[in-house]
């Protein structure tokens, strides 16, 4: 829940200084340039917008390799959100991998944490789910939930996360929303 928290307040933080630093002319807005934006739920209808943005992250599940290519125009990079301890219901293998769920994830319906340390979620992970992102052009990924390890604080959790993640640095660029309870406890070893 602490992780919903941080993103839901990354996003308005982001809101709100998309909205004092465009002013108003003639019925229409500033073009103004900012270095960060996190558009999760977006579309492709809100390129134009995002491509402000010198780093922009986006749900590339949900974007074409051409639309990607598109928001890395002038340089700008292209970071795709991927969510490694919890799964949504709304994805398509959601049903593929119900089985190795440890809890709902309190505050959202749509989504249950996952164990971590399963073979089959860290396979899908590392090599079918990273590598579709990464195909569609992305320069790195933007990781989610590793709070798992705070609700489930035990040894394989831990090391279930840590495989996973080392497994994506080798891949490519790594952004962390959250998880300070694995990180701090990571930074230890």
């Amino acid at each position: 829940m602490r992780l919903k928290k941080s993103m839901f307040f990354t996003l308005l933080f982001s809101l709100l200084i998309i909205l004092c630093g465009c002013k108003k002319e003639n019925e229409d807005f500033e073009i103004l340039s900012y270095d960060y934006g996190v558009f999760l739920g977006a579309s492709a209808d809100d390129m134009d917008y995002m491509k402000q943005f010198k780093t922009i992250v986006i749900d590339a599940q949900y974007y074409t390799n051409d639309e990607i290519n598109e928001l890395k125009q002038n340089d700008n990079m292209v970071i795709s959100y991927i969510n490694v301890g919890a799964i949504e219901n709304f994805r398509d293998y959601y049903n593929d991998y119900y089985d190795i769920t440890l809890s709902n994830y309190e505050n959202w319906e749509e989504e249950r944490w996952v164990d971590v340390s399963q073979d089959k979620w860290k396979d899908f992970i590392i090599n079918d789910l990273s590598t579709s992102i990464l195909n569609k052009g992305v320069d790195g990924l933007f990781i989610d939930n590793l709070d798992v390890y705070y609700q489930y604080e035990n040894d394989n959790i831990f090391n279930g996360i840590t495989y996973i993640m080392r497994q994506l640095k080798k891949k490519t660029y790594i952004s962390i929303n959250g998880g300070d309870t694995y990180v701090y406890k990571y930074l230890e070893l």
